[in-house]
């Protein structure tokens, strides 16, 4: 059999399966058998509850051999009668006609430690953080804007020991949630950067199908992704996940033919539970995810539901072309990289238009869409389009697949963005976060919907679960240092600043510009002067704009403000109107408020709680623009 041989026992009823020792005994009691047909018990045992097909087990027990399926058949019937013989049930080995053989009784794996290492060699020195790109662009919307269509960000560098297996002397004894798991990015073997897609695809989809999986907590793409080729152990990545399980693996594709190793690996001792091996060609891929995802569901649940089999397929294709052009998609996907969004929606185009059905890709084609009309340089015009697309995608993956969180959290961000009907957004947003509770991503996307909507309690909850969920994002303690800022919690606010402060990867461009916000928010002028004056960011320019003229200096301002409309035009008018509004121009402000409606400025979702437009409540003309935002009412206080 295929993989490293696990370091412990799996345990059903009354028996024991060691896979070094080749052994099964009951009761204590040793059950001769052959090799083959250990291998075959093995097999099913590591993959409990799941139904092998006859192709698999044949590859795995007979790798190489020219066998047919006849032989399984015969070694599953001797495995019953050794099994009857020896007092065990020989119907815990159930068979599914013409197709292949499951495991029906609950397994569990009993890792062995190993015994204690007298090597005096050193410990090899930590390594340092790896930057990931923070995948945002700078937009007419305060700094984080993007960010609810998208979080993109590193985990924190940590002093660790980073020999395998090895932890702190004085680290606290490990506990991670029951059934938890990570998915680290799997290995482009080949090491050719046109196949990298399968690669990182088939691990991203192997995080949301675990994801929709109600019984699993499934650790963040973005922190799962952040260890790419960081030298620490598995321990230690378990540990600072707070996960159970770690799922590693690799892709490799040579001419038409692609081979997939897996391994599940114990996050608190090490070791390995199961690895697999998958020979396909290219249109056995699709299977090949469904059955890496039901063996992890298996080794941490027990025996698969309908439900969670039906989880797992859930907004899925069984069009193995149209698989592969949503992995392409969803290699190209991003937040600020224009270009790349248009090459994601051509791939979605394709795997829709062979599977007009496939939910999934109706939802990523949908975020694509968002992206460039929020986040692209693209006309006014063009960006009503894409919006009005979205929207539409959405609304088709909702209707496919009513039960897919992803699907409603898309709808949420096109009507958001689309300013025409927020009450749907905000209901959208909450069947979204109903579905998918444990999605970060969904969690500080409702964030910001409701910060910018007037419901900062809820914002402040939803933010808080998303850092519970994800505690090593630095963007989430910048964003929830603004929340903080706009309750005038001041001083919470500037520790959340600091916390993200000291996490990787660096981003002193949006600690700079989060930490003037706050000062503006606190009437500290001179700080926030300070804080902007050395940089010419859109933001910055803002903040500099205001204080200076809170200061006294007029003339200086002015320039300021002058340099940002330059920079911007038109598409700062919502910046324009904060500037206006500080400076005590209400009438001026009013005007750009206007502008910024009628060009659909993504900036406007804030006019409700922007403490820069606080001025201008209960004037007519701020009051009318945001009548005609049409924000749902405000959700009680309590909340």
């Amino acid at each position: 059999m295929d993989g490293p041989l696990q370091s412990g026992v799996f345990l059903f009823e009354r028996c024991r399966v060691d896979p070094i020792g080749r052994t099964l005994t009951r009761d204590g009691v040793r059950i001769a058998m052959p090799s083959r047909l250990f291998d075959t018990l093995l097999y099913l045992v590591q993959n409990a509850g799941r139904l092998v097909e006859r192709h698999e087990l044949l590859g795995a027990v007979w790798p190489g051999r020219t066998v047919d399926e006849s032989s399984v058949g015969r070694a599953i019937s001797s495995l019953r009668v050794v099994l009857k013989e020896n007092g065990i049930d020989e119907t815990v080995i159930v068979t599914a006609s013409g197709r292949g053989y499951r495991f029906g009784a609950r397994v569990t794996f009993e890792p062995v430690q190993p015994p204690p290492s007298h090597s005096l060699a050193p410990a090899p020195a930590p390594a340092p953080a790896a930057p990931l790109h923070d995948a945002r662009a700078p937009n007419p919307r305060r700094w984080r804007m993007g960010v609810g269509v998208v979080v993109a960000a590193a985990l924190a560098g940590m002093a660790l020991y980073l020999s395998r297996g090895q932890t702190r002397p004085d680290a606290p004894a490990f506990a991670p949630p029951a059934r938890s798991v990570a998915v680290l990015p799997f290995a482009n073997e080949g090491g050719d950067p046109a196949q990298a897609y399968l690669a990182d695809g088939l691990a991203d989809e192997l995080i949301n199908a675990l994801g929709r999986v109600a019984s699993l907590r499934v650790a963040a793409r973005q922190s799962s992704f952040s260890f790419r080729a960081k030298p620490l152990s598995v321990r230690d990545i378990a540990r600072q996940l707070d996960v159970g399980r770690v799922l590693e693996g690799s892709v490799q594709r040579i001419g038409g033919a692609v081979r997939v190793t897996t391994e599940l690996v114990d996050g608190a001792s090490g070791y390995v539970i199961w690895s697999r091996r998958f020979d396909r060609n290219e249109t056995g891929m699709l299977a090949v995810e469904g059955q890496i995802a039901e063996a992890v569901v298996t080794s941490l649940v027990g025996a698969l539901s309908d439900k969670d089999l039906a989880s797992l397929a859930l907004g899925g294709t069984v069009n193995a072309a149209a698989f592969d052009a949503y992995l392409a998609g969803m290699m190209a996907i991003d937040p600020a990289d224009q270009a790349g969004n248009e090459r994601a929606i051509t791939a979605f185009n394709q795997a829709i238009a062979l599977d007009p059905a496939y939910a999934e890709a109706l939802v990523q084609r949908a975020r694509a869409q968002i992206y460039l009309a929020v986040n692209g340089s693209v006309a006014v015009a063009r960006k009503g389009t894409l919006l009005d697309g979205a929207q539409h995608d959405a609304e088709q993956a909702v209707a496919l697949a009513p039960g897919l969180g992803a699907a409603h959290a898309a709808l949420a961000l096109a009507l958001e963005y689309r300013q025409q009907d927020l009450a749907d957004a905000a209901a959208e947003f909450r069947r979204a976060s109903t579905l998918a509770p444990d999605d970060a991503a969904i969690a500080i996307s409702q964030a910001l919907f409701e910060a910018d909507v007037g419901n900062l309690g809820q914002a402040l909850a939803q933010i808080r679960h998303a850092i519970a969920l994800d505690p090593l994002q630095p963007i989430y303690d910048r964003i929830l240092a603004e929340f903080l800022g706009i309750a005038q919690h001041y001083d919470e606010a500037l520790e959340a600043l600091r916390r993200a402060r000291s996490q990787s990867p660096p981003d002193p461009n949006a600690d700079r510009i989060v930490l003037g916000l706050v000062q503006l928010y606190q009437r500290d002028m001179a700080g926030a002067r300070q804080t902007c004056a050395g940089a010419r960011d859109q933001n910055d320019l803002v903040c500099l704009a205001i204080a200076d003229h809170a200061l006294g200096r007029t003339a200086e301002a002015e320039a300021v403000f002058t340099n940002l409309r330059a920079q911007l035009g038109s598409a700062g008018a919502y910046l324009y109107a904060e500037v206006c509004a500080s400076w005590g121009q209400k009438d001026q402000a009013i005007d750009w408020l206007r502008q910024a409606y009628d060009l659909r400025d993504p900036g406007l979702m804030g006019v409700r709680s922007d403490p820069m437009l606080a001025p201008l409540h209960g004037m007519r003309g701020y009051e009318e623009v945001v009548r005609q935002m049409r924000f749902p009412a405000p959700l009680a206080a309590a909340q």
